[in-house]
């Protein structure tokens, strides 16, 4: 189910009815910050906004997007305000195709603005380090720098430059120590962190993103991206 929220009134009414009249608050919301700058939308959700709205719980704020949660199942992900506001759409119109592309590693999305400034996706809880932990059977240290794994492992399967794979490897060295050798092979046998490598790979995604507080896991128990940071 996809849908676009536009003048088409009883598509929209559809969509009120299916998912609940909160989405009638979306682009108040959106009205209630044009103009804000992206490091006053916090703020201003907690001293103004909320108070209006105090069903939403803010759910974050990366550099291009801000996020609010009406309940326990969606997220909206607005394009941030200013300057980065097309950086914000594009990511919200990739997001969007790429879950239907590469279905299964990305939370699904539902409905969006006609012009993308934000974007309705399933609800997901990040992953903490003990997860991945439990996950890829790892030592606590791998699982809490297991992003760096992922950075590693791509740099040299993109055939990346000597000196770029050198200093991923000090780096890894340095924070954990020579055993990271032996998380790392463990790794590299395990086909959910092929899979998160692959698709870092493909879509150019920041692989030092794909870690704990970035994955999650949604309602089908599938391993998902949150925050997708497209090359934009």
């Amino acid at each position: 189910m996809f849908f676009i929220f536009s003048s088409n009134e009883i598509e929209n009414e559809f969509v009120r009815s299916y998912f609940g009249s909160w989405v009638d608050q979306i682009d108040q919301i959106l009205q209630e910050t044009r103009g804000k700058k992206k490091f006053e939308l916090k703020a201003f959700w907690k001293d103004e906004l909320s108070e209006k709205l105090p069903e939403w719980d803010w759910a974050g704020q990366g550099a291009y997007r801000w996020v609010l949660s009406p309940n326990d199942s969606y997220v909206v992900k607005f394009a941030q305000p200013g300057s980065t506001n097309e950086e914000g759409k594009k990511l919200n119109r990739l997001e969007s195709q790429k879950q239907s592309e590469f279905e299964g590693l990305f939370p699904k999305v539902f409905f969006h603005h006609p012009n993308w400034e934000w974007i309705v996706v399933e609800k997901v809880t990040p992953l903490m380090p003990s997860d991945l932990e439990s996950m890829f059977s790892i030592d606590k240290d791998f699982a809490f720098h297991f992003g760096k794994f992922i950075g590693y492992h791509v740099a040299k399967e993109k055939g990346t430059s000597e000196a770029t794979i050198s200093r991923r490897r000090e780096d890894l060295n340095r924070t954990i120590g020579e055993g990271w050798i032996e998380g790392y092979n463990k790794l590299k046998s395990n086909p959910i962190f092929i899979r998160l490598a692959d698709i870092a790979m493909k879509l150019n995604l920041w692989s030092w993103d794909l870690s704990w507080g970035n994955l999650g896991r949604n309602d089908k128990d599938e391993l998902v991206i949150l925050d997708s940071s497209f090359d934009i």
